[in-house]
């Protein structure tokens, strides 16, 4: 509970509105399927490892109860949004916050969800897509995402200089990357700091992490960018496979370059029992990355 989502979306909004709350030591999908039956839990917050898991746990029968689920921390591969909506019956409500705008800033009405998108911002505050220079971005095009409003931190403590950079002129600079559509809706491309830039192309690492989610028997999946003297960096994907699948790497490969670009293509594949994360279950690239820097990563398949 110490995590600004969990300790906002599910400790101090049920108390606001007086509800109860049923608190686990721990994640694990049996677990929380009696959970959710013994206590009668009508609500659910979670990060997307967890909803990956619960889409493929249990009998669909057995969330039945639960009205509203709502996903933050991290993105909601699409995948794993519609497997739980047809094992479950019930979408997915997908947000979109940072510790420094306490935390939310947009979630998605729950009468009117989409897949992939991050949803609409909370009342009160103001979003945008920004350029390099400040400018507004007009929908479609891809930009930083700015935040103003009630919520946004004053400052970092006893830190003017990264104060400085994170806010300009009222707006919070979130360092990630997103475009909205016509009807109001943000979609989240990816960190800025998670871009690979190779051969002075952007490529953005969560486009080739929502088609390898859609592969059959791969379960999780992350991209980073790694040093490569010729481009600058070369795309790596880490995968973690089913029980009885076996990475074919030729077979991947074809079905990538039918939906990317070449030079978004990973040039190889390194499969893992499980990928890094931290408590909150959010996928850790630094950790691959460092891996990387260290020499420790080992390609397999």
């Amino acid at each position: 509970m110490y995590h600004c989502f969990a300790w906002t979306c599910a400790v101090l909004n049920p108390l606001l509105c007086g509800a109860s709350i049923t608190v686990l030591d721990g994640f694990t999908p049996k677990e929380t399927i009696a959970a959710i039956k013994e206590y009668g839990v009508t609500v659910m917050y979670g990060v997307p490892p967890m909803y990956n898991f619960l889409s493929r746990a249990g009998e669909p029968g057995d969330l039945a109860g639960v009205r509203i689920f709502v996903s933050g921390g991290a993105p909601l591969p699409e995948k794993v949004a519609r497997q739980f909506e047809e094992k479950h019956g019930v979408p997915i409500i997908e947000g979109y916050g940072l510790s420094e705008a306490s935390p939310v800033v947009t979630l998605n009405p729950p009468a009117r969800t989409k897949y992939y998108s991050i949803g609409k911002p909370l009342p009160g505050l103001e979003v945008k897509v920004v350029g390099p220079k400040g400018e507004t971005l007009a929908p479609g095009a891809v930009g930083e995402i700015v935040v103003k409003g009630p919520s946004v931190m004053q400052g970092y403590y006893n830190l003017p200089l990264e104060t400085s950079l994170a806010l300009r002129d009222g707006w919070l600079h979130t360092g990630d990357l997103a475009y909205r559509d016509t009807e109001g809706y943000f979609f989240i491309v990816d960190r800025l700091k998670d871009l690979i830039i190779a051969n002075g192309e952007n490529i953005y690492p969560r486009e080739i992490e929502e088609l390898l989610y859609a592969y059959p028997g791969v379960t999780e999946a992350a991209v980073i960018g790694v040093p490569d003297e010729l481009r600058g960096q070369a795309v790596r994907a880490y995968l973690v496979l089913a029980e009885g699948h076996v990475l074919d790497k030729k077979a991947i490969r074809e079905y990538l370059a039918a939906n990317l670009a070449a030079y978004k293509l990973p040039r190889d594949y390194i499969v893992l029992d499980a990928l890094p994360k931290n408590q909150t279950g959010k996928i850790l690239k630094r950790v691959l990355r460092d891996q990387v820097t260290a020499g420790t990563s080992e390609q397999v398949g």
